[in-house]
Parts: structure tokens; C-alpha cells; sequence
């Protein structure tokens, strides 16, 4: 997948966002009504098993600057019944 607009830009994920990927799960005030926050290998491997895999389930998002501003991620509910959220950096909420 990959989506531009010009402001936002949805592209596969890499192993270059990991760092920026650590910090959307690992804030408790994002993750609050989700799940705990992450460790950073806990976050690695989220990075790896659900966005750089064969079918990711994760997808970076940019804003105009290409700056990792959250994630998209499609979670199963039931079979053949899949939902889509967004994840966001805290500071980046409004751009959402």
C-alpha cells in the first residue's frame, strides 16, 4: 500500500521505524485504552511481525516532512471481519 496526499503520505513500514514506531505504543497516555505501553524489543517486534512481514497489518504514516507521525493497522475481530485505526504520536493528534 501506498498513499499520498499533501499532507499525509501511507507507505510500508521499515526497519528505519523503529525508533519512531517506540514511541507511539510506548506512551501510556496513547496506549491508555489499548494496552500496556511497549518495551522497545516488545515494540521490535510488533515492527516485525505485524509490519514488515508478508502481509503487513502496519502501515506508516508521514506527514508533508516525511516525519513518522503514527501507524494504521488492521486488526482481525473475527474471520473474514477485519477493522482499521489509527495510532498517533501525541503531538501529531491534530493532524489526524
Amino acid at each position: 500500500m501506498f498513499l499520498k496526499t499533501e499532507k499525509l503520505t501511507i507507505r510500508k513500514m521499515t526497519t528505519e521505524d523503529l525508533f519512531p514506531l517506540y514511541h507511539v505504543p510506548s506512551d501510556s497516555e496513547v496506549m491508555e485504552y489499548l494496552e500496556p505501553p511497549f518495551s522497545m524489543e516488545a515494540a521490535k517486534q510488533f515492527l516485525y511481525k505485524a509490519g514488515i512481514c508478508e502481509t503487513p497489518l502496519l502501515w506508516a504514516v508521514e506527514d508533508a516532512r516525511k516525519v513518522f507521525i503514527g501507524y494504521l493497522q488492521t486488526v482481525t475481530l473475527k474471520e473474514k471481519e477485519n477493522e482499521d485505526g489509527k495510532i498517533r504520536t501525541d503531538s501529531k493528534w491534530r493532524f489526524l
